[in-house]
Order: structure tokens, then C-alpha cells, then sequence
């Protein structure tokens, strides 16, 4: 097991490793080990679909820490002869075992622009906050507020122009893989249940 690692001529005390994922260090800075390169956003169609990224905006509620804002990426299919018609939404969860991931790396973004085009459905990944720096249930609350966020739209007067004017809100779908798909979508299955 690695107890140390040399990192620019300082030798730092390891306290745990995710072989190949991520390193945590006792002093509390860690190393990700599995670098997703970033790509930009899209606004002129490529393979057929837009991309932006926004800002989802979380108000604080009943004591929880200060309001806070996300990243996300909405990916919108341009379909011939639809342009005007309502989808449905995925809203996407990544995967990365709550250690790496986000919507903006190109891993990702290919895989979102391929559902969005294949699916004919506009989706939202959101980009929510990673552990260790922010522990569970973090990704979850981020998630979860969210979707808050996103049925805000349902009467077309949220902020964000593409959900109000393009999606369908009694069409919203709710996906993911690895971390994203079990834990997160359990945790806001459990709420909605509730």
C-alpha cells in the first residue's frame, strides 16, 4: 500500500488510494488520478446538437449553508421540421464513483450529444460537487435541489431560456451511470416518494 508520494520535491503522507481514481493525502489536499480533459460548450449544432453551459442558482432553505450555484450543460438536439416542438428532458447525473466526473469533460460530452441527438430529447448533466472536498450526502443535496431548480421552469418563466422555451415538462426522465445512477437517483426517488 502507498504511504507516501513525491510531489514537487516534498514528500506528503498518503491516507488513502483509489487505485487509478484518486489519492488523499492526510493533510487533506488530494490528487485525481483520472484527468477528464474539459471541452467547451457548443451553440452552433455539431452532429446535430447545441450545447451551453449554465449556472443552476440553489437558495438556501431551512438553515442550509449559503445559496450556492452549479455548473451544468444542457445539450439540445436539432431535429429538422421541430424546432419549435417540446421535448423531453433526461436530466443526467455523471458517473465517477462521487470522486471524478463532469458533464464538461469529453467523455461525457460525447456521450450526452449522442443520447440528445439519437433520443430526440434535450439534456441537462449536471456538473455536482465531488468528494472527498464535499461529502455524501453533498451530491445528493446538489441533485436534488437541481431538480428543484429544474421544475422551476415547468410555467416557462425560469431563467434558463432553452428548458423554458424546449422542454416538456410532463416529459422529464431521469438517468445516470455508476454513482449517478444508483445513489442519486435512490436518494431523489426516497424524496419524491416522501
Amino acid at each position: 500500500m502507498e504511504t507516501s508520494a513525491e510531489i514537487g520535491g516534498d514528500v506528503k503522507e498518503v491516507d488513502l488510494v483509489i487505485p487509478g481514481i484518486v489519492r488523499l493525502y492526510k493533510d487533506g489536499t488530494i490528487d485525481r488520478l483520472m484527468l477528464m480533459d474539459v471541452v467547451p460548450p457548443s451553440p452552433v449544432p455539431v452532429d446535430g446538437v447545441s450545447s451551453k453551459d449554465v449556472m443552476v442558482n440553489i437558495k438556501p432553505r431551512d438553515g442550509q449553508e449559503a445559496g450556492r450555484s452549479l455548473g451544468a450543460r444542457i445539450f439540445l438536439p436539432d431535429l429538422p421540421g421541430k424546432a419549435h416542438e417540446k421535448l423531453p428532458l433526461l436530466l443526467h447525473f455523471h458517473g465517477g464513483g462521487f470522486f471524478i466526473g463532469s458533464p464538461f469533460s469529453a467523455i461525457f460530452n460525447g456521450f450526452l450529444m449522442a443520447i440528445a441527438a439519437k433520443a430526440g430529447v434535450v439534456v441537462m448533466s449536471l456538473d455536482y460537487r465531488l468528494a472527498p472536498e464535499h461529502p455524501i450526502p453533498v451530491a445528493y443535496e446538489d441533485s436534488w435541489e437541481t431538480l428543484i431548480w429544474v421544475a422551476g421552469h415547468r410555467d416557462g418563466s425560469g431563467p434558463e431560456s432553452w428548458l423554458n422555451d424546449r422542454v416538456d415538462f410532463g416529459k422529464i426522465f431521469l438517468g445516470g451511470e455508476s454513482a449517478g445512477m444508483f445513489p442519486l437517483l435512490r436518494s431523489m426517488l426516497n424524496r419524491i416518494e416522501d
